[in-house]
């Protein structure tokens, strides 16, 4: 509840009259408590209240939230009767108990001191208020590299800085080429000079048939010219 609460106020007395005959019970006992959410709004922020009042049933660890009228007797009725019961509990991750609860309620608070702070550097101080804004931007940066170092120091003391991997495989395949490269098959070997001799000796047969179509065709111009030199005629007699 909140005490500039309307709604609050309206049940206040009836909150204590159930209170007052929750204390005479013998046969079962029952607790009953209120909680001022601006005296600790990180409980409310923990509880999800969204509306003013709010009342929960707790029992055995688990939360109920209260949905019928509150009045006297239906406050009564749901004790007696356990009414209780026809209440689904709220799931765990939505149970003010849970991980994930009290975690939003502390962040809840430090959002408010957060603003505390902002308003204590504004006013106090006679900061200006983006220069306020540009102080608790470089905090919140501080602040997250000295978690990332503490966490990385923390990772690495635990599991041990990790080594660094080889490709094994790889140097392997690149020394099996290596040494294809250099070590070669003797036939292989053979067959590649017995392909260059024959290149050569194609090349040298080529040269001969040039020399001996230039020889042809200069003995063909000796044929046809009349005046052929003695000099022409012998090398056409060795060529013959």
């Amino acid at each position: 509840y909140a005490p500039w609460c309307p709604a609050c106020q309206n049940i206040a007395e009836t909150w204590i009259n159930f209170a007052t005959w929750a204390k005479r019970q013998k046969d079962f006992t029952v607790n009953v408590a209120e909680v001022d959410i601006t005296e600790d709004e990180a409980l409310g922020a923990q509880f999800m209240i969204t509306a003013l009042p709010t009342i929960f049933h707790v029992r055995n660890g688990q939360f109920r939230k209260y949905t019928p009228p509150p009045t006297l007797s239906n406050f009564q009725a749901y004790i007696t009767n356990q009414n209780w019961k026809k209440t689904d509990p709220l799931p765990w991750w939505k149970s003010p108990s849970s991980i994930t609860m009290i975690g939003l309620g502390y962040l809840y608070k430090f959002s408010m001191q957060l603003k505390n702070l902002h308003q204590t550097l504004i006013t106090e101080y006679n900061i200006p208020e983006y220069a306020a804004y540009g102080i608790m931007g470089l905090g919140f940066i501080i602040i997250g590299l000295v978690i990332a170092l503490l966490g990385s120091s923390i990772i690495d003391s635990a599991l041990g800085t990790p080594m660094p991997t080889r490709n094994t495989q790889g140097f392997a395949d690149i020394h099996q080429q290596d040494s294809d490269s250099n070590t070669q098959d003797p036939v292989t070997s053979q067959d590649s000079t017995a392909e260059n001799d024959n290149v050569t000796e194609t090349d040298e047969g080529t040269k001969v048939e040039e020399d001996y179509v230039i020889v042809d065709e200069s003995n063909a111009k000796s044929e046809e010219s009349p005046r052929s030199s003695p000099r022409r005629r012998k090398l056409k007699a060795s060529a013959e």
